[in-house]
């Protein structure tokens, strides 16, 4: 039989929900397996069984028979959802960077080393690493409401000498979170949110529930698209999902641009 397409020998479910794999291939090759969805079939094609949000841990070899012994982790909801959404997005950026030909070499490598880590990583630490390595390359390419999931993931603010390219997120000292609006080099009297810094960058607010609390849009990031949700005018407020690409008025401004949301009802 196989698993995705290699040669599989056995597979069980060992006693703490971990998935076992047998496989005759190298490591390297059971470690590039995308266990997100696993399906086992017959040497027929047959399906024979379909295993889904797994992430790998570890792969061992054995010394005589050669045989990789490749161990997969179930991942919750939220973890596996993360992981998908995430891998997703770097592969838009690795298909960009081929596109843009030798020039785009760096990028990919950066892409195919963050979704290595995503594949391989099977507790939330590693997860972390993973999505830190990704934020920085995939900002550019999403706005707000795409990276609000993975905020709790950004990487503390470096205050003085660290250079932010626009559209990289942090996690501020105190505990907000912001996101840069240029390319900047940072200074040690800067402090988000001080007056005169407002060009440089803009704070994402979130909810208790993860949804952003609507502000008043500032550029190209953090205006939602239509299907976005906000809390309005506090993140005490209701939810209203907005109706529009680029919207840049409050449902005061423009009540048409907005509905309310299922979420509030």
């Amino acid at each position: 039989m196989k698993a995705n397409g290699i040669t599989c020998l056995d597979t069980w479910v060992d006693g703490d929900g971990a998935l076992m794999l047998v496989l005759d291939c190298t490591a390297d090759e059971a470690l590039s397996m995308d266990t997100l969805t696993i399906d086992v079939t017959t040497d027929d094609g047959d399906l024979a069984e379909r295993y889904v949000n797994f992430i790998k841990t570890c792969a061992s070899v054995d010394a005589q028979t050669k045989r990789v012994t490749l161990r997969c982790a179930a991942a919750t909801g939220d973890v596996a959802q993360t992981i998908t959404q995430v891998v997703a997005k770097i592969g838009e950026v690795t298909q960009a960077a081929e596109a843009a030909g030798a020039a785009a070499t760096e990028a990919k490598q950066t892409a195919d080393e963050a979704k290595g880590i995503a594949q391989q990583g099977g507790t939330e630490p590693a997860i972390a690493s993973f999505v830190s390595l990704a934020l920085p390359m995939i900002a550019p390419t999403v706005k707000d409401s795409a990276i609000a999931p993975v905020l709790k993931y950004a990487g503390e603010y470096v205050p003085e000498g660290h250079d932010y390219k626009k559209g990289e997120v942090f996690k501020y000292t105190d505990g907000t979170y912001w996101r840069v609006s240029q390319d900047i080099t940072t200074q040690a009297q800067w402090t988000p949110g001080s007056a005169g810094l407002d060009a440089l960058f803009y704070q994402i607010k979130l909810a208790a529930d993860g949804i952003i609390v609507w502000a008043q849009p500032r550029g190209e990031f953090d205006a939602p698209d239509a299907g976005d949700l906000r809390h309005y005018p506090d993140e005490n407020g209701p939810i209203y999902r907005s109706l529009v690409n680029d919207n840049a008025y409050s449902h005061d401004v423009v009540p048409g641009n907005w509905e309310l949301a299922e979420e509030a009802a």
